[in-house]
């Protein structure tokens, strides 16, 4: 289970629009299957967006991982170089980045909301950046029957 800004949230799984997932540090080194929350976020940037929602499964691609590496892929995918001035800023003081192929996507027909998942699991707190959730199989059978996955 990982951890999105709202306005990053729309765009992976309502938008279908975000082609790389980035994280500072490496989530994963394998293609890995997610389910995506969108947080809390009190940002001005966030406002307006889906917020204290799982909305949807993604599954990333192997990620490609090392700073010069992912500016590189920034850089095309944007297509300007002020996005590789952002990145490095984006990642001052970490070690290293990723940058996770977003490969599909599937979008709930309706968000498992905070409460909903609360009323069941009533210490659930969502992860900062992500949850293994094979370590927690009862979340992970209500997370899979309320979204209608699998």
């Amino acid at each position: 289970l990982m951890s999105l800004l709202p306005r990053h949230y729309q765009a992976m799984i309502i938008e279908q629009m975000k082609r790389y997932e980035y994280r500072r540090g490496v989530f994963v080194r394998q293609p890995v299957t997610a389910f995506v929350y969108a947080t809390l976020s009190e940002r001005r940037e966030d406002a307006g967006y889906p917020r204290g929602e799982i909305g949807g499964v993604v599954k990333l691609g192997t990620p490609v991982i090392g700073l010069e590496e992912v500016i590189e892929i920034r850089v095309k995918q944007d297509g300007h170089i002020t996005s590789g001035e952002i990145m490095r800023k984006w990642v001052e003081g970490f070690s290293t980045v990723s940058a996770h192929p977003v490969e599909e996507v599937y979008r709930f027909a309706e968000p498992i909301s905070l409460p909903e998942i609360r009323s069941e699991f009533r210490n659930f707190h969502p992860p900062q950046r992500y949850v293994v959730l094979n370590r927690n199989l009862p979340l992970l059978h209500f997370l899979k029957k309320h979204g209608g996955v699998f």
